[in-house]
């Protein structure tokens, strides 16, 4: 996995600035920044609360669990410091809106290009994919998480799929339902209208979608181009990418620029 050291700027300029991750994801290659939280990171969330505008602020603190109050503080902390990485403005200017079904998007006319981002995390890690154009998604989960295949497989999968899911070993069937979830919920993040659509409009081969590896999907309900990944960025986790549009390779950034 690849790293990123700091880049110096000139005046001016946010010293965060690398212009190479630029010209990489206007290319379209889709990068993966990946940030582990643990339960003792006081030090960090100091600086993480520093990067944060007072409405995110607000919004973190009406967080009551504080394990999910962490997780969104990394989360909105890794994504003003990664943003600053592609394009001249510091981490504390961006400025995001909302679209029509609520996901944040940049409000800026003047970074120059179609910056696209979205932003995911679960217990113990944050995920963040950066590259142009909106239609990209990504999401995560705990490889551990237990759930109920049976019930969540008829609002889930479609029929191909909830076949494959029953013929499949006991034992392997919750983990072959999470990376199958992850993968829808990456699409749907990614056409912008999240868990308002229909899982069942994008379909995957169980056998080419094993937890590993690019490809594209059976199926999807607004035609072709779109890409899929999946990777498991730590032992304790599954993750899946959609993007449509130029696939130019995952590049994974473990090092947090934040």
């Amino acid at each position: 996995m690849s790293k990123s050291g700091p880049a110096g700027g000139a005046a001016g300029v946010d010293a965060r600035f690398e212009p190479t991750l630029a010209l990489e994801a206007q290319a379209g290659v889709v990068h993966l920044w990946l940030l582990e939280v643990g339960s003792e990171d006081l030090c960090a969330e100091a600086a993480w609360r520093g990067l944060l505008s007072a409405d995110e602020l607000a919004r973190n603190e009406a967080f009551r669990d504080s394990g999910a109050r962490r997780l969104h503080l990394a989360g909105r902390a890794l994504l003003r410091a990664t943003l600053s990485r592609y394009a001249p403005l510091p981490p504390g200017q961006w400025r995001f809106r909302a679209n029509a079904h609520g996901r944040p998007v940049i409000d800026h006319d003047d970074v120059g290009w179609d910056l696209g981002f979205n932003l995911a995390h679960t217990d113990g890690l944050v995920a963040l994919v950066v590259s142009s154009g909106s239609e990209l998604g990504v999401d995560v989960e705990t490889s551990d998480r237990q759930v109920e295949v049976d019930d969540l497989a008829p609002l889930v999968c479609a029929p191909e799929e909830a076949a494959a899911l029953a013929e499949a070993p006991v034992e392997l069937r919750n983990e072959m339902f999470l990376h199958l979830w992850t993968l829808k919920e990456a699409y749907l993040k990614a056409r912008g209208v999240g868990l308002s659509g229909a899982m069942t409009s994008c379909v995957f081969d169980m056998g080419a979608s094993a937890g590993h590896g690019d490809f594209a999907a059976l199926r999807t309900e607004d035609g072709q181009g779109w890409r899929f990944a999946q990777r498991r960025p730590t032992p304790g986790h599954v993750l899946a990418i959609a993007r449509r549009g130029r696939w130019g390779g995952l590049r994974v950034i473990e090092t947090p620029p934040v």
